[in-house]
């Protein structure tokens, strides 16, 4: 199933995964790295194609991560 695809930097965890668990309280469904990236999977590959497959992305940063280069990749996949 689609979902929302969940973007963030390690700076904003604390925020992002409260924002996560009232998503998944709500029943929306997410695609978020901790839950879904398995181990030997490609990270640029696995992540464009959840962007692709996710029905809308939630990009979160704030003044300490909005310039990150990994960030701006997957804000640059989702738009």
């Amino acid at each position: 199933m689609a979902g929302i695809f969940l973007s963030w930097s390690a700076a904003d965890e604390q925020a992002v995964t409260a924002l996560k668990n009232q998503l998944v309280t709500l029943n929306v469904p997410i695609w978020e790295y901790r839950d879904k990236m398995k181990v030997g999977q490609t990270i640029h590959e696995t992540v464009l194609d959840a962007i692709e497959d996710s029905i809308a992305s939630i990009v979160c940063f704030s003044d300490a991560t909005f310039d990150k280069p990994w960030i701006q990749t997957e804000l640059a996949w989702a738009y």
